[in-house]
């Protein structure tokens, strides 16, 4: 042996050590007369393993809670953003949106995705999509989605995944994907710290999944110093998967990274129903008169914009609070026929529940000025 570390390579060679079993290394040293080296290399696997310990157990704890806060948000849809007093079962409403895939560097629309976790389903070579781009106008159910998927995982779906991240891009305040998982996750008495999050990623990083929900709503000038762009591409986290949702024509350079492209289309005409259906489960007669009503306006050649308004998730749920207004208020020969009559129609509705949740006498059935 030229130099000590050609013995310690010998040693491994010949299987006596390992770089975390050292047994018969500490033996060697103690026939050789230094035995305070030998006790000292046994502390230190004894400290290194308490530490692997540890850190074993706060992983779990993580998990745990990642879990809890999941299965306790997104179990409740609010499906209009300003009305807190309507909350529903994302279980019981959920309706699967059509999801298109696009090729990459091809504008043309292709198939379908049949289900919503077939994104991370790997191809016949074994490889599956790590950045994910998803694409849609607003309020078309991309934040929904996202939910569904965090949803999915805390209820034990998506095994293949050990942690899930969901992150909303409007509420990024820092530079470091660490810092804002810490700051729209985790409580202060979770006992983790930052480099000990940052090493449990780093240990589980192959079956880590961050949603990143409203990549467009980061402010331009953060976009560039933010990790969240170096791990979208790849410069960051190189083999962890990412979904990343947008609205449409951001040209981020980090994006043209993404290896699958899918477009969210919205509801078909049957997902319009199903969700019509599921949001009066308990009143099917109600759900009987509306659909009834949209197939009349559907087949009124003056009303072409009704499809197109129906795409809209967020206008569907307006137009089951709308119903349920109509019926009480024996208005359900009218029906908006574009967008414009619709909002007008949702905020009339707001006001006239905010009066009576307030105890503001209406005039007539006017909101008073």
């Amino acid at each position: 042996m030229e130099e000590p570390l050609d013995l310690f390579d010998a040693l491994i060679e010949e299987d006596y050590i390992t770089r975390t079993e050292t047994g018969f290394l500490q033996d060697m040293l103690c026939i050789v007369g230094l035995p305070q080296l030998s006790k000292k290399l046994q502390t230190f696997h004894k400290s290194q393993s308490l530490s692997q310990g540890t850190l074993t157990e706060k992983t779990e704890r993580l998990i745990e809670f990642l879990k809890h806060i999941y299965k306790g948000h997104f179990a409740l849809l609010q499906p209009i953003p300003w009305y807190d007093d309507l909350k529903l079962k994302l279980t019981e409403v959920y309706t699967r949106l059509e999801v298109k895939q696009v090729e990459r560097g091809n504008t043309k629309v292709g198939q379908d995705l049949k289900n919503l976790h077939d994104m991370f389903m790997a191809d016949e070579e074994g490889q599956h999509a790590q950045r994910i781009r998803i694409e849609g106008p607003p309020a078309m159910g991309k934040s929904t989605l996202c939910r569904k998927i965090a949803y999915d995982w805390a209820c034990g779906e998506l095994k293949q995944y050990k942690l899930l991240f969901f992150l909303e891009m409007r509420h990024v305040t820092g530079s470091k994907v660490i810092d804002e998982i810490f700051s729209q996750l985790l409580p202060k008495d979770l006992s983790i710290t930052k480099d000990e999050l940052a090493n449990i990623i780093s240990r589980q990083e192959k079956s880590t999944l961050f949603l990143f929900d409203g990549l467009d709503e980061i402010a331009k000038d953060k976009i560039e110093d933010c990790e969240i762009a170096d791990h979208i591409a790849k410069k960051l986290r190189v083999y962890c998967t990412i979904v990343i949702t947008t609205r449409p024509r951001l040209r981020d350079r980090c994006l043209s990274i993404c290896d699958l492209y899918l477009i969210v289309k919205g509801f078909t005409k049957k997902s319009t129903n199903e969700y019509i259906d599921k949001y009066f489960k308990d009143d099917k007669d109600a759900s009987m008169a509306l659909k009834q009503k949209i197939k009349l306006q559907r087949e009124d050649i003056t009303s072409d914009s009704i499809t197109d308004l129906l795409r809209n998730p967020l206008h569907v749920s307006f137009l089951c609070i709308l119903w349920e207004d109509y019926k009480l208020s024996k208005k359900e020969n009218y029906f908006p026929k574009n967008h414009t009559e619709l909002y007008s129609e949702v905020l009339e509705c707001t006001l006239k529940r905010y009066c009576t949740k307030k105890g503001i006498e209406l005039n007539n059935g006017e909101i008073p000025k």
